[in-house]
């Protein structure tokens, strides 16, 4: 067996000088013993340096080699940008094993053709990617966003233009329907069967009035000045959103969970599950309907309700369920309700209450307090006289709620169910916050839909990867995860090159767990 190798020989001159000679050399095998022999002797090192022999002689040698290739790392060496690759890898791979690629461009092809519809649908990839790392105006998203992200061919400059963005937009709003339907059906093979919906809506302003289909209504951000849209949502017990909808901004909770009714049975195909929603939604013509139609649902009613103050004066003994949730049934006229009591939560109504009548003595100026629906309710229109009734009336619905439900589950579990409506409103946080459906960089009815949806594919891909991800896995660590892988364009003598850099522990774990392969 032979090694052939480059080694330097040291020689050392009487007056103390050294000269450094370069040599081929080879060790070889014989009689059990390895002996190295010099081939040839190329001269003195320096001398080699310093004319360019030697490295003419490396790249006359890595030329008869594919693949290899020899640099001057001080003049032919250069890495040009570093890219962000990770949230494009990963969240192509999830788009696949999701069926959502797919899903859009079965949708897309349908009304703007197979050439457009591979254009548009990676137009829509991009402004989710955005919404999903740092979410930014459209414009922003092309112009600057999308310059740091590696797209591979798919993100070219000539095959992706600006109003290829607004275009997908349009075609998104056309084709939501049918993407929410069969994103359903994918994630019923997914995931399961669904047992619970849950129901709740959430509103979002407007900084200017020029959007065509917002309007003035009960806001829930507190800005009572600004126009708006109402957003109703429909996520699973899985916190995976199935559907949602956008309404004018004056549109009340109850009439857009009487569609969500009706879409469940009728857009979806839904034969068993449990619908639950928050108090405001619901009224008794929808309940109504509900049992007509064979749903079962677990709703928050509104304390004023007479049927609801008949419950709360029915004796009976609280069952305790856990450390903040006491619980009774009671019926009245042949409708089943669920007394919920949280000690901790009367004590902080409690509290409020005292800090409210307080004030209210104490103040003078009666104008500042009664547009405020805290104080409002104990006081008397033209002066400051505390309601004592109304203080009375408030005490009895300390730290209480009361449910409604067709169900044949236990009481315990009705009031557990309707305390994980909390997957509904932390999915509205999501959205408000760092995906930022606000503020909204457009006027037009269409626009501002897809938007929204852009929003909802969105949080759609979030908690879907959560799932896959299993407990300890929230967004906030995958997306640092994924980001930490990048894609590094180099450029050696004149060549382009594309290396990824090392994959940190994290990402590793991510990828193992996700059962992603390596780029």
């Amino acid at each position: 067996m032979y090694v052939m190798f480059v080694r330097t020989n040291v020689q050392k001159n009487k007056n103390g000088s050294v000269r450094i000679y370069l040599q081929i050399a080879e060790n070889r095998r014989e009689g059990g013993k390895v002996r190295q022999k010099v081939i040839a002797t190329l001269g003195r090192l320096d001398n080699l340096l310093k004319s360019g022999q030697l490295e003419r002689l490396a790249k006359s040698i890595a030329e008869k080699i594919e693949g290899l290739k020899v640099v001057n790392l001080s003049e032919g060496l250069f890495a040009e940008e570093a890219l962000e690759y990770g949230p494009v890898y990963v969240l192509e791979w999830l788009w696949k094993k999701i069926g959502l690629h797919k899903i859009l461009l079965e949708e897309f092809t349908k009304r703007v053709g197979e050439k457009r519809a591979e254009i548009e649908v990676q137009a829509i990839f991009e402004m989710v990617l955005n919404r999903l790392t740092e979410p930014e105006s459209k414009l922003g998203t092309f112009t600057r966003w999308r310059d740091n992200y590696y797209f591979g061919d798919k993100g070219r400059a000539d095959e992706i233009h600006l109003k290829d963005y607004y275009r997908a937009m349009d075609t998104l709003t056309a084709s939501l329907e049918g993407i929410e339907e069969a994103l359903y059906c994918q994630g019923r093979t997914l995931f399961g069967e669904t047992e619970l919906v849950f129901f709740d809506t959430t509103s979002t302003y407007f900084e200017g009035d020029k959007a065509e289909n917002g309007k003035f209504g009960h806001s829930k951000d507190h800005r009572p000045d600004r126009k708006q849209v109402v957003i109703s949502l429909v996520v699973n017990e899985k916190k995976i959103p199935i559907t949602h909808k956008v309404w004018e901004g004056n549109q009340v909770d109850s009439k857009a969970f009487e569609e969500t009714i009706r879409a469940m049975k009728e857009r979806f195909g839904v034969k068993r599950a449990i619908l639950i929603a928050d108090r405001g939604c619901v009224n008794r013509k929808i309940t109504e309907e509900m049992e007509s139609q064979g749903i079962e649902y677990v709703v928050g009613m509104k304390m004023n309700l007479l049927d609801v103050r008949e419950t709360l004066a029915r004796a009976g003994r609280y069952s305790h369920v856990e450390e903040d949730l006491w619980v009774k049934e009671v019926n009245v006229k042949d409708k089943r309700y669920v007394v919920c009591y949280n000690p901790i939560e009367a004590e902080h109504d409690r509290e409020t209450r005292e800090e409210v009548l307080s004030k209210l003595e104490k103040t003078k100026n009666i104008k500042a307090l009664v547009h405020n629906r805290a104080y409002r309710k104990f006081i008397k229109a033209k002066e400051v006289e505390i309601k004592e009734e109304k203080v009375k009336e408030s005490e009895k619905y300390d730290g209480k709620w009361v449910l409604l439900t067709n169900t044949d589950m236990e009481t315990e579990e009705v009031a557990k169910r309707y305390k994980e409506l909390w997957k509904v409103e932390r999915a509205f946080r999501s959205v408000k916050g760092f995906m930022k459906v606000r503020p909204i960089h457009h006027w037009k009815e269409r626009r501002i839909k897809a938007h929204i949806a852009l929003v909802f594919l969105g949080l759609y891909s979030e908690r879907v990867m959560e799932n896959l991800l299993g407990e300890g896995w929230h967004w906030r660590r995958i997306k640092a995860s994924m980001k930490s892988l990048k894609m590094v364009k180099m450029k050696v003598e004149e060549e382009d090159y594309l290396i990824r850099t090392e994959m940190k522990e994290e990402t590793q774990a991510l990828f193992k767990k996700l059962g992603i392969k390596t780029p």
